[in-house]
């Protein structure tokens, strides 16, 4: 990377202007500035790829439902209590920094949004892997191309190796070109007697103690545009550029990492990767294809310094929705999530994919009321739930947070955070956080999620492609002696390139397990398919209906309707409607049980089925009143055929589930009815015990 260009040569301008755009991402024709006063501003349109959106963007009835709704406008939050956010001496000057960033052009653009909301929908599901990471705090001082492509280049590393172990998609978001603003549990800070405003990141204030230095000036968020501007400018080089294509696997290496144990396991996954590369090219297979010459790359911050996000949000022409658009995706942290606080007014409006930072503290009913302000019409991809609680409270109050969220219904990425849980004060006094911690924390996320039936969507690093000395252990030990050899973080302590691919490793093999464990399901599935192909079609039609019942139940336990699901729903109505030809025929079964009971049952199971699909499939959005009518219609259904096999205390129990208020639980409860009446019909009847 000598090449580099000097990165003093950037300006904002060329970095906006800059064609080297992400990959396989839409660009919306036009923005207009989002007004933040109520004096009048310019409108100005912004250059985009014609390339059109994967998905129809829907206006109309969206943007009314989300964030073009008469009762929000950029400026709402201000009607909030706002947290954490700095005071301004001069508001003149404030005003003026604010209108003069509101005509710069977007950073990010409202396709390449909608592009990673796409990617996390998958993640939520457990067809993708979430790997974002990147500096707890960007600095000025610190800028630099190099350190730009350290970072991304270890990120590709992590990428390929989870990828590798997973056999999945890894989406890669940086905590980069924008995440300068940090929250402070003080707002003031004392060193020697002499108490001074808390550094509150380089877009805020400055890290040195004088008292000139932690004046809040406005103008450090014109620099920080500038700076992320560049960064991106370059990160989409990178990305599209040649330098991420799959042929230089082997050469990402870091130097300081090549001869260390997770350098020596990288190259030998590296040259695996470059053997397949060489077979596939050998075999005549192109591999000049974007897919393998270009990667996709997302960028995303906290969002904090509220008038910094108002001013780069834009409103989408193509779709009429707001967007914040000084990142891909913005998370609101743990200090600024109150239900009725500013931060959570204003993320309502965007469009962007979001993220929500929780601790132990969160309590389960407050975590679904805030997924329904941020997501009131549950779209897949649009909320992450970032969990950060250390790994003893990992397995004591995540379950309850899973279960409440899919008590809910609702759909959400489920994230690890094993950083913020596990900072510790070393004897000199320096923060740090140990490596076996917060591999124990990762470890408890992917246990409860194995234990609950969800899915383990990702982790949240922050790290560094440099070879710093800020968390201790890891197989090339950093003790606590060594931390002020090269502790260079302006905040919070992070990864280096070392232990970061180490912990790659460890959750592709988490990631391998899990997928082993899912083709061995699969396996049973088709032997016990064989089985059964030899019964007659009454017998085979109830045995795929029985069977698909326990992997419905699960469906709606993690929010995961797979396409094997479906296959599977398909191919047992399609046996169900062949069982049905037959009886009404008089063919099977008829002195063995009533003929109307039999089609009467069929009939009503594969209605249940189908509603079930309906109402669970994360793809069709139901409101909640025809939910409420669909499930009424699926309980009436199973009373009305299930009569000649269950007593009346069950029909009563039914009913009163009906009436229950948790709709995810009454479908679970509905689902396993259903399994439990084919049961005791199963046991009436020859052939089928």
């Amino acid at each position: 990377m000598s090449a580099l260009p000097n990165t003093a040569a950037f300006s904002s301008k060329s970095a906006i202007q800059s064609q080297a755009l992400l990959p396989g991402v839409s660009h919306s024709p036009s923005f207009s500035c989002a007004p933040s006063s109520t004096a009048a501003r310019r409108h100005i349109s912004a250059v985009h790829a014609a390339e059109p959106a994967k998905a129809p963007v829907v206006a109309a009835k969206a943007a009314a439902a989300t964030s073009s709704s008469a009762k929000w406008t950029p400026e709402t939050w201000k009607t909030k209590n706002a947290l954490q956010l700095p005071e301004y001496p001069d508001t003149a000057e404030l005003e003026s920094v604010l209108d003069t960033m509101a005509a710069y052009p977007p950073l990010v653009f409202a396709g390449e949004v909608r592009s990673l909301e796409e990617r996390l929908a998958e993640a939520a599901v457990g067809k993708a892997f979430l790997l974002q990471g990147g500096d707890c705090a960007e600095s000025f001082k610190e800028f630099s191309a190099n350190n730009i492509r350290d970072t991304f280049r270890i990120l590709l590393q992590m990428s390929v190796v989870l990828s590798f172990g997973g056999q999945l998609p890894v989406i890669k978001v940086g905590r980069m070109a924008g995440q300068f603003a940090k929250p402070r549990s003080d707002p003031m800070e004392e060193k020697d007697g002499v108490k001074l405003p808390s550094y509150k990141g380089d877009n805020i204030n400055g890290d040195a103690f004088t008292e000139k230095s932690r004046i809040p000036d406005p103008n450090r968020m014109i620099r920080a545009y500038c700076q992320s501007a560049s960064t991106l400018n370059l990160l989409r080089a990178f990305a599209t550029g040649g330098y991420a294509a799959m042929q230089r696997v082997t050469q990402w290496n870091l130097d300081f990492v090549e001869n260390s144990e997770q350098g020596d396991r990288y190259q030998e996954l590296a040259h695996r990767v470059d053997e397949a590369l060489g077979f596939m090219e050998a075999a005549g297979l192109t591999i000049d294809h974007p897919v393998m010459s270009t990667t996709e790359f997302w960028t995303s911050h906290e969002c904090l310094l509220l008038p910094y996000e108002q001013a780069l949000t834009r409103k989408d022409s193509t779709s009429g929705l707001y967007y914040g658009c000084s990142a891909h995706m913005l998370w609101v942290g743990e200090r600024t999530r109150q239900l009725d606080g500013a931060h959570v007014e204003f993320l309502r409006g965007v469009s962007n994919p979001l993220g929500i930072k929780v601790s132990q503290k969160m309590d389960p009913k407050e975590l679904t009321k805030l997924i329904d302000i941020l997501n009131p019409t549950n779209k897949p991809g649009r909320i992450t739930v970032i969990v950060r609680m250390g790994a003893e409270n990992m397995r004591v109050k995540l379950p309850h947070l899973v279960r409440a969220v899919r008590g809910a219904g609702q759909i959400v990425t489920w994230v690890c955070d094993p950083m913020h849980g596990n900072t510790i004060k070393a004897p000199c006094g320096l923060k740090t956080r140990p490596f076996d911690a917060i591999l124990a924390e990762v470890r408890a996320f992917f246990d409860v999620h194995e234990q609950e039936g969800s899915h383990a969507g990702g982790i949240h690093l922050e790290m560094t492609g440099q070879n710093v000395t800020e968390c201790i252990g890891g197989s090339r030990t950093v003790t606590f002696d060594d931390l002020s050899s090269r502790y260079h973080t302006h905040c919070d302590p992070r990864l280096n390139a070392s232990q970061s691919l180490e912990l790659a490793f460890i959750v592709s093999e988490r990631l391998r397990k899990k997928r082993m464990a899912s083709h061995k399901s699969l396996l049973e599935d088709q032997k016990r398919n064989d089985n059964v192909n030899d019964l007659p079609m009454y017998t085979r039609a109830v045995v795929a209906v029985t069977s698909v019942l326990p992997s419905i139940r699960e469906g709606v336990l993690s929010g995961n309707l797979t396409t094997h699901l479906m296959e599977k729903v398909a191919k047992a109505s399609n046996l169900a409607s062949q069982a049905l030809s037959e009886l009404k025929k008089g063919a099977m079964f008829y002195k063995q049980v009533r003929w109307g009971s039999q089609e009467g049952m069929l009939v009503g199971f594969i209605t249940a089925l189908l509603l079930l699909v309906l109402v669970l499939n994360p793809e069709i959005r139901v409101g909640k009143a025809t939910m409420e009518i669909v499930l009424s219609m699926v309980v009436q259904t199973i009373i009305g055929v299930a009569s000649p096999f269950v007593d009346s205390w069950a029909k009563e129990r039914i009913k009163h589930r009906e009436n229950s208020g948790n709709t995810c639980e009454l479908m679970v409860k509905i689902v396993s009815y259903i399994e439990h009446v084919l049961k005791m019909h199963w046991n009436d009847h020859d052939g089928l015990g």
